[in-house]
């Protein structure tokens, strides 16, 4: 029961603690479906700016071939 006990107290001092993160995922490529890697960006962009989460805490996963496709 005291380790229980100790075990929540733990729990909770870490979790009022903890940083926040975030993914972002993109999952379209080509120029055709530029929109998704847009908003992707966007939300980034979102995230740093109101979501006060820091940037080494987003993970943005997305296509590269939208800035060089002719």
């Amino acid at each position: 029961m005291k380790f229980a006990i100790i075990l929540l107290v733990a729990t909770l001092f870490i979790a009022a603690h903890a940083d926040n993160f975030a993914v972002i995922v993109a999952g379209s490529n080509g120029f055709y479906n530029y929109r998704h890697q847009s908003d992707a960006c966007h939300a980034y962009h979102l995230l740093l700016d109101k979501g006060n989460i820091k940037p080494e805490n987003i993970i943005l996963f997305s296509y590269g071939d939208v800035a060089g496709s002719p």
